[in-house]
């Protein structure tokens, strides 16, 4: 067992996880992150879009490093080639950059992380967590499962018992010519049940992806 008295433990280092450590850490809880990739932001895991409601509620600035170009709508493409534009202000960013300036936030703050360790089951014991990695195991009173949509975590203890899934791919052009930025494209077709293809012009950059629903994981 863990030696160290961790107070909480977060398992996955996406935004929702280092989030939480960086918070718990500033309250003066003695947080360990743990993460199964070696390096945190990579691979980049969506669209790369925030809403400018979640940089106000976050308290985040517009001109922050890894906030790439304004969004003012949102456009829908229907099977039958009609659309329409939503007035909904945000943000393109890159995502690697936001999870790496949120991690180094948290080892700021003084935080400990351990890198390229997954964690393999989680139990309750005696009023504690107990999660066990390849390296050993840790016990804490809290554990914050951010391990993804289909938590390891949560589901060793029982907080998840099935899911749907949807399978995305995404790619990045570089792309000189400015027209369409500030507006994300999402087409719906009878080909894809269910799911949609994603354009993200910024000016500089063009994200198009696709995602289909896949049924129970």
């Amino acid at each position: 067992m863990g030696t160290a008295p961790y107070e909480a433990i977060v398992v996955g280092g996406g935004p929702a996880g280092l989030s939480a450590c960086a918070e718990l850490s500033r309250l003066g809880v003695r947080t360990l992150l743990l993460e199964r990739k070696r390096e945190v932001g990579i691979p980049v895991q969506c669209g790369e879009a925030v809403s400018r409601l979640f940089m106000e509620e976050c308290g985040m600035a517009a001109d922050l490093p890894w906030v790439v170009a304004p969004v003012r709508g949102l456009r829908m493409v229907m099977p039958n080639g009609g659309s329409i534009t939503l007035p909904r202000q945000g943000f393109c960013i890159r995502r690697d950059a936001f999870e790496k300036w949120l991690f180094a936030e948290y080892a700021a703050l003084g935080g400990e992380a351990h890198l390229g360790e997954r964690v393999l089951d989680a139990a309750e014991e005696n009023g504690r967590v107990r999660l066990r990695t390849k390296r050993g195991e840790y016990a804490a009173l809290a554990v914050v499962a951010a391990d993804g949509p289909l938590s390891g975590v949560a589901t060793s203890l029982g907080l998840i018992r099935s899911a749907r899934c949807i399978s995305a791919i995404q790619y990045k052009f570089h792309a000189a010519d400015a027209r369409g930025a500030g507006i994300l494209n999402f087409y719906f077709s009878g080909r894809i049940a269910g799911g949609y293809f994603w354009v993200f012009p910024t000016g500089g950059e063009t994200s198009v992806g696709v995602g289909e629903p896949t049924g129970a994981c």
